[in-house]
């Protein structure tokens, strides 16, 4: 595969479980690997070297992956309102009245 003057190629020896599941998740949203790849690399450079280090602990299992990355989007959603940043609220529930069904969702 030829690489555009502007792109790169990146890679690496990643557990196959994980690269199977990545691969049908992509595929089960229609989307394509390059751009998941490329919005996963982006968030990584983004985040701090201290939750970079956090995320990279290899002893947590994906339960404990993933209350930390909760733990720590909840931490700086509330570091930055304390310092007053307007961020977005909370989707509102909507109630649907007794008399109709819930929409279906389709898969796409």
């Amino acid at each position: 595969m030829s690489e555009k003057k502007d792109e790169k190629s990146l890679g690496g020896m990643i557990d196959v479980s994980l690269v199977d599941r990545f691969i049908e998740q992509v595929d089960d949203r229609g989307s394509k690997i390059k751009r998941s790849l490329a919005a996963a690399v982006k968030l990584w450079i983004e985040l701090p070297a201290d939750v970079q280090g956090l995320l990279l602990d290899e002893s947590l299992k994906t339960d404990s992956f993933i209350a930390l990355v909760r733990k720590i989007v909840d931490d700086r959603i509330q570091a930055g309102r304390k310092a007053g940043l307007k961020l977005l609220e909370p989707p509102q529930q909507t109630q649907i009245p007794k008399d109709r069904k819930a929409p279906r969702r389709t898969s796409p």
